[in-house]
């Protein structure tokens, strides 16, 4: 029980290096975390792919939304900004010229989508420095959270471990007895 109990007392504290005896002593999860943090963030560089996430928003819904989107902008645009602009203008332009005009802008708006998510995204990867994201992410969570985690999703295997110590313990101590008498 006590071996187990300390081994998962060293994997998380001192949360903090401390000195103790003229020795350096500090968790080893906290130790590790800024290499752990560095290596995340080298995982993720290498793991997501940033084209698929490009094509993903170049296809279906995502286009619809950005389309739609635009119709209401457009729409404003047209109704009320440019007529505030533009009085004068607005006294010529009918409700049916402006739905043409917006049916055409909207239909040329949708057909560069792609094209602008293209040539905006470019590089979009060694843009967003995802290593460095991920990394300062994770550095930035306290060792004690971590702990407190692992305890919250482990707590019962922890104890179910100690349990089984506790009982290999005892089946020991009295198989020493036996042998021994």
């Amino acid at each position: 029980f006590a071996i187990v109990h300390f081994i998962i007392l060293i994997v998380f504290k001192p949360y903090r290096q401390i000195n103790f005896a003229g020795i350096k002593v500090h968790g080893l999860i906290p130790k590790a975390l800024p290499v752990i943090a560095k290596e995340a963030g080298t995982f993720a560089k290498n793991k997501i792919d940033f084209s698929q996430m490009l094509q993903s928003l170049k296809q279906g819904k995502s286009v619809e939304d950005i389309t739609k989107f635009l119709d209401e902008k457009a729409d404003d645009f047209l109704r009320v900004k440019l007529a505030a602009k533009m009085p004068v203008l607005s006294m010529f332009v009918s409700d049916k010229i402006i739905d043409q005009m917006k049916s055409v802008l909207v239909a040329e708006l949708h057909n560069m989508i792609p094209g602008m998510i293209d040539k905006f995204s470019t590089d979009l990867g060694d843009k967003l420095n995802i290593d460095v994201i991920v990394e300062q992410k994770l550095l930035e969570i306290k060792p004690e959270s971590i702990h407190q985690s692992f305890n919250k999703k482990f707590g019962l295997q922890i104890t179910i471990v100690k349990l089984l110590a506790i009982i290999a313990g005892l089946l020991i101590g009295f198989g020493e007895i036996f042998i021994v008498s």
